[in-house]
């Protein structure tokens, strides 16, 4: 089977059990898929919330540093910020955000 067979077999079932996996209740996974849903097919939210390099970055402060760090959505949601997850899901599927990379390049010099 190839990777497009595997990408073709990703449905919302899929998605919701990965977010399920991961610390999200069956409510709250239901929730950002259909939100999700309005933008984007299966197989991409799954790349939008889990993908380490192509996923959208959602921006979470970290007190112990002070500043602001850019993670993956899944990882914030393992990490108890399934809110902030939600609310930028809910940003990106009105269109007030467009897909932002977690890793960002250098600055134009």
């Amino acid at each position: 089977m190839g990777l497009r067979d595997r990408i073709r077999r990703v449905d919302d079932k899929h998605v919701t059990a990965l977010l399920e996996a991961h610390g999200a209740t069956p409510e709250q996974a239901q929730r950002l898929v259909t939100t999700l849903s309005a933008r984007l097919d299966a197989a991409m939210i799954k790349t939008w919330l889990s993908h380490p390099e192509r996923c959208h970055g959602v921006r979470v402060h970290d007190p112990g540093f002070g500043v602001e760090m850019c993670w993956t959505p899944i990882i914030a949601i393992e990490s108890g910020k399934f809110e902030i997850v939600e609310q930028e899901a809910r940003r990106f599927a009105a269109g007030e955000v467009e897909w932002r990379p977690p890793i960002e390049g250098p600055p134009d010099v």
